[in-house]
């Protein structure tokens, strides 16, 4: 049984926060209320100064094309933007040890175990409070099954989908993909053909300009599709703020030809949750406004990046939570987060503060995501066809980053699916 902690933040008048938190247990509810975390400088600060660090830091790499990538980070900035990181963690816990929370924080311990799986949403409409790395709040070192997610009051009205698939079927969308070869798909589809994965996908570039909206719609009403995964550019629109994805990417000119908004998808996203859409993950850099879209429409679970994000880690990340989230049926979706999260914590001596990159948002009228076990007599034939399955995850990246896609092409990316 998966416990609930739920972390209502509200802007005040002195730019701090009034706070409610609510703990939900099978057997129990408990409500701590009237308290506030006020405004902090440091906080803010040191945010700043890590987000600095780590737009230089990604947008001054140059990749030589014949040495691996992470040869060419050079130590010294790599620690800087370490460094960063390190004080912005420091400040986000001395922030949360303020006495009013921390009285709170003591008695929410109270009613948990260690062995607990325990979900904590952060519910708030406040632009920054999503940016911050709630994930490393030291609560999380103490209870190893919980991790955080993040929510908005535009997304609790009722979803009562349920997690009834067995077999998931995943609709990919790629903006590009130069050179392909077919063959690379044949592990999927073997998969799709034991009834492992239910797997198909679309790619941008092989798809005419004018019928960029009507192909994706179409294929998302072909099936009731389980998981979305989308790999590409997304940036926010200067003129008028608004989240966009790109679905056809010109390497050439780096410019993207076609782009859609969440909005312009709102009908057939819509109709493919209630058919049973459980998980979109975006792949793509500055994806915390996409994550709010999709949320509006009420999509469960949404697995996104809050900044620009090099391919490489893009697709780092993507492993290391499939592995985790398919391979080992019965794990929660944000457990399988945090497993790909520890997993990037230890080559941020390479790739500072990827851990920092994705997030997941929630929708918390839902139940969080889980893969059911298989049934013994189908686990008895998969275990005769188990394969391995080889991967060519294909780049993202955006703006600066572009130049990273190319050279991450080439990055083979091995798993397996039981």
């Amino acid at each position: 049984m998966i416990k609930r902690i739920e972390i209502y933040l509200r802007r005040d008048e002195k730019d701090g926060f009034h706070v409610k938190i609510k703990l939900q247990t099978p057997s129990s509810k408990l409500d701590l209320e009237g308290f506030s975390l006020p405004f902090n400088k440091t906080l803010v600060d040191d945010y700043e100064d890590w987000q600095k660090s780590h737009l230089e830091f990604y947008s001054n790499r140059k990749v030589n094309s014949n040495i691996p990538i992470e040869f060419e980070f050079n130590c010294d900035s790599v620690q800087n933007v370490n460094s960063k990181y390190s004080n912005l963690k420091r400040s986000i816990n001395d922030w949360l040890n303020t006495k009013e929370f921390s009285d709170r924080e003591k008695q929410l311990r109270t009613e948990l175990s260690k062995q607990d799986k325990i979900l904590v949403i952060i519910s708030t409409e406040d632009e920054f409070a999503w940016k911050l790395p709630w994930h490393l709040w030291n609560f999380f070192d103490a209870y190893i099954k919980a991790w955080v997610v993040l929510s908005h009051s535009e997304s609790r009205n009722d979803n009562l989908n349920k997690n009834h698939f067995l077999v998931p079927k995943v609709l990919a969308i790629f903006d590009q993909f130069d050179k392909k070869d077919k063959s690379e798909w044949n592990d999927w589809l073997e998969m799709s053909k034991n009834n492992i994965i239910d797997f198909d996908y679309l790619i941008g570039e092989q798809i005419e300009n004018e019928k960029v909206l009507k192909t994706i719609s179409q294929k998302l009403n072909e099936k009731d599709w389980n998981i979305l995964f989308f790999a590409g550019h997304s940036y926010i629109d200067a003129n008028n703020g608004e989240s966009r994805f790109c679905i056809k990417y010109n390497s050439q000119r780096s410019k993207c030809d076609v782009s859609l908004t969440i909005e312009e998808l709102d009908n057939v996203l819509k109709t493919a949750f209630n058919r049973g859409l459980r998980l979109a993950i975006f792949n793509s850099c500055s994806g915390l406004g996409l994550a709010r879209g999709l949320l509006k429409l009420n999509l469960p679970n949404v697995i996104v990046m809050r900044e620009d994000v090099p391919s490489i880690v893009a697709e780092k990340f993507l492993k290391y939570f499939l592995e985790e989230f398919m391979a080992n049926k019965g794990t929660p979706a944000f457990l399988a987060v945090r497993k790909a999260i520890e997993n990037l914590q230890m080559e941020q001596h390479q790739f500072p503060s990827a851990s920092f990159l994705p997030v997941m948002c929630f929708n918390p009228a839902t139940e969080p995501l889980v893969i059911p076990p298989d049934p013994p007599e189908l686990n008895s034939t998969k275990r005769k066809t188990k394969k391995l399955l080889s991967i060519r995850l294909l780049g993202v990246g955006c703006g600066v980053l572009g130049v990273v896609r190319k050279k991450s092409i080439g990055v083979h990316t091995y798993f397996y699916f039981s």
